[in-house]
């Protein structure tokens, strides 16, 4: 789960960690979104995504060429799922949308 991974990076326990999610998604810098697979919505299992690919750079300190990126895969994902909920919203239409 999203929690235990930040938990344990972060040092805080699982309450805090929600409380801080829940905050950056008011303030429109992160969203979750859920699980389309039965067995991981009955584990609640939720994927994190920054809104600006550029804040989430900020966060893990990682400002690096593409080139000689790691973390290239999930980038282009979260470039890929924050520009699509942008665009729906753009053009106001209401839509599921799961990991």
């Amino acid at each position: 789960m999203v929690y235990n991974e930040l938990r344990k990076i972060t040092g805080l326990n699982n309450e805090t960690v929600e409380k801080y999610i829940s905050i950056l998604e008011k303030a429109y810098v992160v969203f979750r979104l859920g699980a389309r697979n039965l067995r991981h919505e009955l584990k609640k299992t939720r994927k994190i995504y920054f809104y600006d690919n550029g804040l989430r750079n900020a966060v893990i300190k990682h400002f690096n060429p593409v080139g000689l990126r790691d973390d290239i895969g999930a980038l282009w994902e979260n470039f890929l799922v924050s520009e699509r909920i942008k665009r729906m919203a753009n053009r106001g239409l209401s839509i599921n949308c799961y990991f």
